[in-house]
Order: C-alpha cells, then sequence, then structure tokens
C-alpha cells in the first residue's frame, strides 16, 4: 500500500520533536541595555562602528567574519550601487530608543502593587531619505518604535507553609457541567401538571389540584440523564480548554467568553438534538430509574402545615411517556438553557469553574494540570536524606516549577494577574517541599529567585540590541518550505485523529472475524498510517488558506515577550481563529459533495500486528470504510481550529522556536519577518533582469525593508534582541539580494 502523497512533504516523521534551535556566532561586546537613570545605566558596550559598504552588496573582508564554509563556494555579488550624492549628515551613528524604569520601593510588603511602572523616552533619527548608495555613505532609518506590553503582575502573601497532596488537589468540574446542574426542568410545569392530573383521577379527590407535587428528585434525575448521555462533549480537553485566562480578564469577561464558545455550542447543538431523536425512537421501557418511586403531595394554601401532606408509591408506567417528552425537550433546548444560567450565575461559580485552591491561592486549573505532570515525570527522582548534597537538583526543580507558576494566571480580589517574582518564588518552594516532603526550613538554602528581583525588571524596561556576525553570503531560496511554513502548520502536524475512537471501531467490525480467530483485540488495530494519510490530507486542504489568512493576522513579537509566552500570542489571535473556521466550514462542505470512493487511497491495505504478522484489508472491506473515513475527515476539519489551540498548548519551547524562528544566513529571524519580505517582493516586481536599468528601484525599496528588519527581534540562546545598525543592514541587502536574485 502506497502512503498518501502530500503536497507539503510531509511524512510521520516529520511528527517528532524538533531539536532546539541554536543561533550562529555573535558578538558579546554587541549586546546594548540603555537605560536613562545614571544609576541603573547597564550599558555593556557600543556596538562596533560599521565600515561604510561600498555598495549595496558590498561584504567586510572574509577576515572579519566567522568563516566556516568553502571560500570557493561564496558569492559575491557585483558592484552594482554606485552613488552620485554624498550626504555626510548621514554618516552619524543613529541614537537609540531609551527606556528608563521609574524607581519604586520593591519590597516583601509592597503586595497587591503592580511589579513594574514604565517611561518612555524614545529618541528617533531624520526620515530616511530616498538616496542611492555611496562609497562612503549609507542610509540611516528612524529607530522602529517597539510596542512595550504591560505589565500585570501583582504579589501575594502566602499563608505559613503546611504539607499539602498534590494528587489530591481538586481541579473543579467545567463551567458548562455546572450549569447543566442549576437549569430548571419542566418550567413550563407541563410535567407536573400531569402528574397532578393524573393521580387525581385515580384517588378521585375533589380539589387535589391545590396539592402541589415534590418533583425534585425526577428533575435531578433528569439532568444526571443528561449529563450521562453529553459526558463525551462536556469531558472533551479541547471543549474545556477552548476558553483561556488571561491577566486583566474580569468575572464579566470569563462569563462573555463562555456563553461566546461557539465551537462548543454548535457541537452540543447538533449532539443535543441527535439525543433527543434517539430517546423519542426509544421504548418507554429504557426510562423508569429517571421517575422517582415516591411522591410526596402537599397542600398549597398559606396555612400548610406538615399535616396535610400525602405520600404516594405510584405506578411508573402512564408517566413514562409523558417523562420521556420531558426529557427530550429537556436536551434539545439545553444549549440555551446554559446559556441562560450562565449568564446569570453567581460570580463565585465561575470563579471555582476555572481556579483551584493551593496553599491559599486561587490559580488556574491549567497550571493544576501542569503541575501534576510534571510532578508524574520527576516523583521518581531520588532525594538524599542529606538534602544539601542534592541542592543542584533541588534548584533545577525548583527553577522548571517556577517556570510553571510564573505564566499562571491567579485570581485575587475579582483580579487576574499573573504573579509577581515574590509569590512565584513562595509557591514554587511550597510545591517543591509537598513533593519531596522538604522542610520549610530548608527553603532558604535554595537559590531565591529574589535574590537579584531588580533584574527581571530591567530586562523587561530596556530594548536588548546585538550585533551578529552574519555567515558570508549564499544565495537563499526564500519560497523554501523552511522558511515559509507556519506554527499553526506544525501543530497540524501533531494532532490526533480520531481520538474518540470510532473509525477504529469500524474497522474492528468489519475485521473482527480475523482479529478474533487470531486471539487478538482492538487495541492491536494499528491504524497509524491512515492517521497519517488524514493528516497529510487536511494539511494539503488548509495550508494554502493558512497561507493566506496568516498575511493579514500574523502576532507580533517583540524582545521583551519571553520565549513560553510566545506561544500565548498564538494561541489567542482571535483573527486568525475566526478566518480559519470560516474556512473550515467551507472545506467540510466541499468534502461532502465528494464520492466516498475519493477517499479509498487514505485508507491503509494492511494491518500489522508485528513485524512479521499483517492482515489483509480486502477492497471490498476498504469500500466498505470509505463513507467513515469521509465523515472522520470532514469531523477533524471541523473542529480544527480548537485542535490547534489544544495541541499549542502542549507545545515545548523548541517547538515553539521552531514554528516560529528560521535560521537564515547564520541568525533566527522571525518566519513574520520573511513572510513580509516575500510578499514586500511580491508587490515590487522588477520588470526585466536588467539590474542597471532598475538600480533606482532597488535603492528606494532597500530603508523599506531596512526598517522592517529593525523592527523584528532575533533570537540567541533562547533571548531575543533586537539587530543593530551593522546587523540590520547586512541582513538587509542579504534579503534584497535573495528576493531579486542579484547575478553573482
Amino acid at each position: 500500500m502506497h502512503p498518501y502523497n502530500s503536497n507539503s512533504n510531509f511524512t510521520v516523521d516529520n511528527v517528532d520533536d524538533h531539536s532546539a534551535a541554536e543561533c550562529g556566532s555573535c558578538q558579546d561586546q554587541g549586546v546594548l541595555c540603555a537605560n536613562e537613570n545614571p544609576c541603573l545605566d547597564h550599558r555593556i558596550s557600543v556596538p562596533p562602528k560599521c565600515e561604510s559598504f561600498c555598495n549595496f552588496l558590498n561584504f567586510r573582508d572574509h577576515g572579519e567574519l566567522c568563516q566556516i564554509d568553502n571560500y570557493e563556494e561564496k558569492l559575491l555579488l557585483p558592484d552594482i550601487f554606485k552613488l552620485t550624492k554624498p550626504d555626510d549628515s548621514l554618516s552619524a551613528l543613529p541614537n537609540h530608543k531609551i527606556i528608563a524604569p521609574k524607581k519604586i520601593n520593591d519590597t516583601e510588603n509592597n503586595f497587591m502593587s503592580p511589579s513594574t511602572c514604565f517611561t518612555e523616552k524614545i529618541i528617533t533619527t531624520p526620515n530616511l531619505k530616498r538616496i542611492e548608495q555611496t562609497t562612503r555613505n549609507h542610509s540611516h532609518s528612524t529607530t522602529p518604535k517597539i510596542p512595550m506590553p504591560p505589565v500585570a503582575k501583582k504579589e501575594l502573601r502566602l499563608k505559613i507553609y503546611r504539607p499539602n497532596n498534590l494528587h489530591r488537589v481538586k481541579i473543579n468540574s467545567n463551567i458548562y457541567i455546572d450549569a447543566i446542574k442549576k437549569i430548571d426542568i419542566d418550567d413550563k410545569k407541563l410535567f407536573k401538571n400531569f402528574v397532578l392530573e393524573e393521580i387525581g383521577k385515580a384517588l378521585e379527590i375533589i380539589d387535589f389540584a391545590k396539592y402541589s407535587p415534590d418533583l425534585s428528585q425526577t428533575y435531578c434525575n433528569v439532568r444526571k440523564y443528561a449529563l450521562v448521555n453529553l459526558a463525551p462533549i462536556l469531558n472533551d480537553d479541547i471543549i474545556n480548554t477552548d476558553i483561556l485566562t488571561t491577566p486583566g480578564m474580569s468575572i464579566s469577561d470569563l462569563r462573555l467568553s463562555c456563553i461566546s464558545n461557539q465551537h462548543f455550542f454548535k457541537k452540543l447543538r447538533e449532539n443535543c438534538e441527535k439525543i433527543a431523536k434517539n430517546i423519542q425512537a426509544s421504548p418507554d421501557s429504557n426510562i423508569p430509574h429517571v421517575f422517582q418511586y415516591r411522591i410526596v403531595f402537599s397542600l398549597d394554601t398559606p396555612f400548610n402545615s406538615t399535616n396535610h401532606k400525602i405520600t404516594l408509591f405510584p405506578k411508573k408506567d402512564k408517566f413514562l411517556p409523558k417523562l420521556k417528552e420531558l426529557i427530550a425537550d429537556t436536551i434539545y433546548n439545553l444549549p440555551d438553557s446554559i446559556t441562560y444560567v450562565i449568564k446569570n450565575i453567581d460570580q463565585d461559580v465561575i470563579v471555582n469553574a476555572f481556579f483551584s485552591n493551593v496553599h491559599g491561592i486561587l490559580i488556574s486549573n491549567s497550571f493544576i494540570k501542569k503541575i501534576n505532570l510534571f510532578l508524574n515525570s520527576n516523583e521518581n527522582k531520588f532525594i538524599n536524606e542529606e538534602l544539601g548534597k542534592n541542592l543542584n537538583l533541588l534548584n533545577d526543580l525548583l527553577g522548571k516549577i517556577a517556570n510553571l507558576v510564573r505564566v499562571s494566571c491567579i485570581f485575587h480580589k475579582e483580579v487576574i494577574f499573573y504573579p509577581g517574582e515574590y509569590t512565584t518564588d513562595k509557591l514554587s518552594k511550597y510545591i517543591l517541599s509537598d513533593m519531596y516532603g522538604i522542610s520549610s526550613k530548608f527553603h532558604k538554602k535554595l537559590k531565591p529567585f529574589t535574590q537579584d528581583r531588580s533584574k527581571p525588571q530591567k530586562l523587561e524596561q530596556c530594548v536588548l540590541i546585538r550585533e551578529f556576525n552574519l555567515k558570508p553570503y549564499f544565495r537563499t531560496k526564500l519560497h523554501s518550505q523552511k522558511f515559509t511554513s507556519n506554527i499553526y502548520e506544525e501543530a497540524i502536524k501533531k494532532i490526533d485523529i480520531d481520538k474518540n475512537g470510532l473509525f477504529r471501531s469500524s474497522v474492528f467490525e468489519e475485521l473482527i472475524t480475523c482479529i478474533m480467530t487470531r486471539g487478538l483485540t482492538k487495541s492491536c488495530l494499528d491504524l497509524h498510517q491512515t492517521y497519517s494519510n488524514i493528516r497529510k490530507y487536511v494539511l494539503d486542504k488548509i495550508s494554502p488558506y493558512i497561507a493566506n489568512i496568516i498575511t493579514s493576522t500574523d502576532i507580533p513579537i517583540t524582545s521583551v515577550v519571553p520565549i513560553p509566552n510566545l506561544i500565548s500570542n498564538c494561541i489567542l489571535n482571535n483573527a486568525f481563529f475566526e478566518k480559519l473556521t470560516e474556512k473550515c466550514e467551507e472545506i467540510v462542505e466541499n468534502i461532502r459533495v465528494i464520492p466516498d470512493g475519493y477517499f479509498l487511497n487514505i485508507i491503509q491495505s494492511y494491518i500489522f500486528f508485528s513485524s512479521t504478522e499483517r492482515l489483509k484489508i480486502s477492497l471490498k472491506k476498504r469500500c466498505k470504510l470509505c463513507y467513515k473515513i469521509k465523515l472522520l475527515i470532514m469531523d477533524t476539519v471541523s473542529n480544527l481550529p480548537n485542535i490547534i489551540i489544544h495541541k499549542l498548548k502542549k507545545f515545548k519551547q523548541n517547538e515553539i522556536i521552531s514554528g516560529l524562528f528560521s535560521n537564515i544566513h547564520g541568525v533566527y529571524v522571525t518566519k513574520s519577518l520573511i513572510r513580509k519580505a516575500i510578499l514586500f517582493a511580491n508587490s515590487n516586481i522588477i520588470s526585466n533582469n536588467n539590474f542597471e536599468y532598475n538600480l533606482n528601484l532597488i535603492n528606494n525599496l532597500f530603508p523599506i525593508l531596512l526598517s522592517n528588519v529593525k523592527a523584528s527581534p532575533m533570537l540567541h540562546e533562547e533571548n531575543l534582541f533586537f539587530p543593530g545598525k551593522f546587523t540590520a543592514e547586512l541582513l538587509s541587502r542579504y534579503l534584497l539580494s535573495d528576493m531579486y536574485n542579484l547575478p553573482s
């Protein structure tokens, strides 16, 4: 059997984790972090003064750069950019943007106050003139204005440490399950009146209508019945993680996010309609357990007392048809009922649905899940009784825990925020003690995160500029997939197919005789080749749309954003996911009209049970499965936006880096910069190959490209830096040569 061929050249092997990206060589002396306040001036050194370029792409002598490659393969670009108008006013180095922090008292007693305040002073250079390149002069563009995200961090004082079993930390149920438990059943009282009328006739009691039956147990059972039947969608991890909590959100924002979860309500409505039809078509004998066995009737008068009650044990048969109607109507209208409940539910219920109590702090449920995974993967690490001998190991674990705590939202006094360094340090040590039974007296010996608390603040408050040594120029194809791919496509390559196992069950039913005679079970079915083919098919279908959508919805990356936080920006890219949802719906409708037999080649021909034993799926059986595989593909595409979000949340740091950055000419730049360069070239096409003729046009394009390069950070040793003057200009020349294939 031949695997499905993909235009994107993606194979199953590509699903493996990418290796961590490492940047090219970089001059240490080229780091600049400037503050206006003299006492906070951490300028390491001034970037090296660059020599002027003799022409547009006249590189420095090879001895001044890191020479690793074969000299015979280097492309030296021609001296095509000659200048006739020197401009001495542009020969000076440009002033850099300076961001200076205000002085604040940052003590442990200063709780519940923002950890950082900012003031900015921006110094810009004159506007870049449209000039040609000269032997002694080159242009300087206006320093780009770097957006500085607000810091949403606060400190909390934790209680005295008490040992806590992390495995027993309660993760509260999701908001939709809580809402179903609170919906009104039989709000029009049709079922209640029917019960009252039927029992009144049977007992022949005059004015029995004055009595009120207590049907609370039946109503409770109806809610339970709905929860059981809708459990697959209500407990779906993708649905539960679809609502994000971010710093600055209010309770009203969370409430609105819950009722605006279009994907959830669409899937819920489809399932509710299907379940309601099944209930109506089912026999009455399926639901007698829903009806309570005892009914207490109370006299409905202002002067009623306990003596005016009647307890009956009615036969259930006559009430089951009406009860079946009640259950079907309740489930059919469940989406609207849930929305109504959430709109009116107490804010405490909303808070409890998103946050859990850990050492007296309400922290997001996503943190509880992450810390439990961390605990499971690290609980077997050996900790010697003499804790001092394990200090390095404990500090390493403490750092990893702190990284999880630092990016987890906390709720306190109706405010959602990230924990400050003091809170992060304290809570991380508490959790470390919970894991290994470490006494709180040992906390002081662990490396404190508050020891140099000014350092991370200064990193957030300054623009980091660094000079890099680019490799000697080699022509690069910017349209190569390694440059044009994006993090959303990388997520699609890793998605789980047939998570609910419906297709696997269909295959098992078709092959049950052959499988059972071999003494095997359904779990032995290895369908990874079919699932891989589905990923390739989905990726081929959606990739062109993603490439188009991302041109207008790309996420901005700045040097002040930590690498782990970049994934949050991708997940919160609402503009992208709204457009992607529309395209997915369009693709699903197109797939719906495709004949089932078209998908025959996606189904694998053999199932391997071992290296020597395999089972062939006959053509007849594969044809029977075509409709099932078509449904699976449609379901995968329909859920793709939320599946991508779910998968992005599990990305490791090396996967984030490989999804957002590419190594080009020896430095790691954002893929968004390369996409901009390609769009820039497509919108500024050179009419012919006569570069002398197009010299003025190329000279005018250079400063525009240069400004984009200056505003795009580069990655080095897992930190982001804006390129220095020399790096930005040289990389701009490299990219322009790649864009227009300047001759060697």
